[in-house]
């Protein structure tokens, strides 16, 4: 057992080099405020140390290459009522000692999701850009590792989340959610992209109805994807929640239609 004290323990993430594990602790849940911290252990349990320290939700932990540093999400609020604060949402990278912590973002859009190229001189990461008027909108962006020379990959006008480097460093793979409103889920629909990262070559790569999610590339250049075959509404507190009725899960090269692929399983 990696963890043994009282506390809530989520999201482990093996360094690339194998040699370490990264971990969210949540710890003051009694509290307004509660905090969540990154923890790296090896994989005995034996040593053990806190990396981030400010007060906050740093989540989701995201090693570099190297296995040197770890990026982070770093959610804040503007004031002790979580119920009136306003979300502050940058990106960070520590290294594994906890030492040489950085700031790479800085409002006034919530900056989510790092995600390293495999070479780590990028970062790709979700930039959601309007939470208040209840149609939930954002883009993938990119910068460097450092924190500079950031862009936009994408535009806004759904919502693009999950950003996925290819294996080679050429493409970023992402889910594009369109028509999610505060007022109504019932034609939700999102498909997986592809797109190079100064924001030209972008493909649809599902072009479906339902709802599709990326996970990952293979190491053979293809995206890991989990596909929604067909969509029934119910009535969920009042609001029309579109369900998954089945879910697919294949690799599929970039090249091919994922409507063939879904037509040959029903088949048979």
């Amino acid at each position: 057992m990696l963890t043994s004290d009282p506390g809530l323990f989520v999201w482990p993430a093996w360094s690339p080099d194998s040699t370490n594990i990264a971990y969210m602790s949540v710890e003051d849940v009694t509290s307004n405020h509660p905090n969540v911290h990154i923890y790296v252990s090896n994989p005995q349990g034996t040593s053990k140390r806190k990396i981030t320290s400010e007060a906050g939700l740093q989540l989701l932990p995201a090693w570099s290459p190297d296995s040197k540093k770890v990026a982070f999400t770093s959610i804040t609020y503007s004031s002790t009522s979580l119920a009136t604060a306003t979300p502050v949402s940058d990106i960070y990278t520590v290294n594994v000692d906890g030492s040489s912590l950085q700031r790479l973002t800085s409002g006034p859009d919530l900056s989510l999701l790092p995600a390293w190229s495999p070479d780590g001189a990028k970062i790709a990461y979700m930039l959601l850009q309007d939470i208040t008027s209840g149609n939930l909108k954002s883009a993938i962006a990119t910068m460097n590792s450092d924190g500079s020379s950031k862009a936009k990959t994408t535009g806004n006008a759904s919502l693009n989340i999950l950003p996925f480097w290819s294996p080679d460093g050429s493409k970023v793979a992402f889910t594009s959610v369109e028509n999610i409103s505060s007022s109504n889920y019932s034609n939700i629909k999102s498909n997986i992209y592809m797109v190079s990262p100064d924001g030209t070559n972008q493909v649809n790569l599902t072009a479906a109805s339902g709802i599709n999610a990326a996970y990952e590339w293979s190491p053979a250049g293809h995206v890991k994807a989990q596909h929604s075959v067909e969509n029934m509404a119910a009535s969920v507190g009042g609001m029309s929640m579109p369900l998954v009725r089945a879910i697919l899960s294949s690799v599929f090269p970039l090249e091919s239609s994922l409507d063939s692929i879904i037509r040959s399983v029903l088949d048979g």
